[in-house]
């Protein structure tokens, strides 16, 4: 007689063992899962500080969106002081030309902003994601 249940043996029940799925192996398990989250943690908080540092007097200061907050964060980039001092120049430099909204290449990290209310909107560094065509900008500056 031939069985045409797809497969099924009739008279095997739910619990038996060829119903058992296999178990995955958890994937934040162990050492590896405890490392992943130290090194978010780690970088979380470096993205906080480099937040909180005030940026030089001289000029009005460089914001940062959310979204740009996160890109940084998820790409592990931090800007320094230093760094800091250089993009609110180069938003002066676009500001001074007329620019609305310009890539600012600072260090190998590209970031968009918004000239008018000099907030970055984006952020991308040297080795992100393959898609690096920009839009909706209208200037570019090298700092």
């Amino acid at each position: 007689m031939i069985d045409r249940t797809n497969g099924i043996n009739p008279t095997q029940r739910p619990g038996d063992s060829e119903f058992q799925k296999p178990r995955r192996k958890a994937v934040n398990s162990g050492a590896e899962g405890f490392a992943r989250i130290l090194r978010q943690q780690h970088l979380r908080q470096q993205a906080q500080q480099a937040q909180s540092r005030p940026l030089p007097p001289g000029g009005p200061s460089v914001h940062f969106s959310k979204h740009a907050q996160q890109r940084l964060e998820k790409r592990a980039i931090s800007l320094g002081v230093e760094q800091g001092q250089r993009l609110a120049k180069a938003v002066d430099a676009a500001a001074a030309k007329g620019a609305r909204q310009s890539l600012v290449v600072l260090d190998g990290v590209a970031l968009v902003v918004n000239v008018q209310s000099r907030t970055v909107v984006t952020a991308l560094g040297a080795t992100s994601g393959s898609n690096r065509v920009f839009t909706n900008i209208d200037s570019a500056v090298v700092a």
